[in-house]
């Protein structure tokens, strides 16, 4: 069985999930929510599944360089033997699907039944795990038959998650491919659905929802900020915990540009960070803070001078060696010096 798409690795969040279904229906593909599992690569969508046939007797092949030092998930199994319904069970599918551009079908057909073999011996879980995954294949096959969603939606909402750009026929669009492929999981997959994929479409809804209260102009801002509330504590709790995190991070970022827009004193700068992050924070805060602020104005002494040897009309030849001469004065560091010819480069273009 050769399934269209190889594990992916664990995800800080979720809706980064939901921005790369946007980015795929953008590109008229079949959108495959990135799997987690502990094979570090990340997913992509190929065109095409195939399934080995019946009856194949293929050779065991040797264990996937790319898999080489990294082992397996194990298949969860309860007391009596059979097969528990945990997220685990994909993860160990997906782990081997990393190594389909290396094996054929049936190779990797065969590692997957010796590793189901190794693992749960004569167990009714084993004859279990193996109907699975051909039901998995089966499953991801019929997925690539779904139609690609026809969308309008920007490269910038693509490629950031936000749902600010996106219309009212994306939301709709959108929410009717998330309910036919979960129609598919269900006919395939039965009471596996929800072990495999229940937690990634409950965050795929709520990035429609959120996708449909972002274009809709008849709710007041209150009203707005209610219903996307509402939507983030009804996120699974992994989700709900990266985004407050997420959240405090941003709000501490504000924060300090807030203090830094001030130009305060190192003490009153000091006193501000110690009430957000802790007096010993505050310190390397401050101390950092010196230190950039020496940096920008040796920088700034740096470039009147800059400016004075550009302005004299040298050949380009003796404009540069002068230049080169200068930001060694100024910044003895040859790494200074790169960074200074950065922003050099960076203020010219602007010109």
């Amino acid at each position: 069985m050769s399934l269209s798409n190889p594990a992916g690795g664990k995800r800080r969040s979720l809706f980064m999930g939901a921005a790369v279904m946007v980015a795929a229906i953008c590109a008229a593909a079949i959108y495959w929510l990135a799997p987690a599992s502990t094979a570090a690569a990340m997913p992509t969508v190929a065109p095409a599944v195939i399934i080995a046939a019946a009856g194949a007797d293929p050779a065991t092949p040797a264990w996937p360089q790319m898999l080489q030092g990294t082992a397996a998930p194990l298949l969860p199994v309860n007391l009596q033997g059979r097969l528990e319904r945990k997220r685990d069970v994909r993860d160990f599918f997906d782990y081997f699907l990393t190594a389909q551009s290396v094996l054929n079908p049936r190779q990797l057909d065969a590692l997957v039944g010796q590793q189901i073999k190794l693992q749960l011996g004569g167990k009714p879980a084993a004859g279990e795990a193996a109907a699975l995954w051909e039901n998995y294949g089966a499953y991801l096959a019929a997925l690539t038959q779904l139609a690609a969603v026809p969308g309008n939606i920007s490269p910038a909402v693509a490629a950031g998650g936000a749902t600010a750009g996106i219309s009212a026929v994306d939301a709709a669009s959108l929410q009717s491919f998330v309910e036919q492929r979960a129609g598919l999981r269900r006919r395939f997959l039965a009471e596996w659905s929800g072990p495999f994929f229940g937690e990634e479409d409950q965050v795929m809804l709520a990035f429609v929802a959120r996708a449909r209260i972002a274009q809709d102009k008849t709710l007041s801002e209150a009203e707005r900020k209610r219903r996307l509330q509402e939507i983030a504590q009804n996120l699974p709790p992994g989700e709900r915990a990266v985004e407050q995190q997420e959240q405090q991070q941003q709000q501490w970022f504000a924060a300090v540009d807030r203090i830094r827009q001030q130009n305060l004193s190192p003490d009153a700068m000091r006193t501000q960070v110690a009430e957000l992050k802790g007096a010993e924070f505050a310190d390397r805060f401050v101390a950092q803070e010196q230190q950039n602020r020496a940096w920008q104005a040796n920088y700034d002494q740096y470039a009147a001078q800059r400016d004075q040897v550009q302005a004299q009309g040298l050949a380009p030849q003796d404009q540069e060696a002068q230049l080169v001469q200068l930001r060694a004065k100024f910044f003895p560091k040859p790494g200074d010096a790169l960074h200074a010819s950065g922003l050099d480069q960076i203020a010219q273009a602007r010109h």
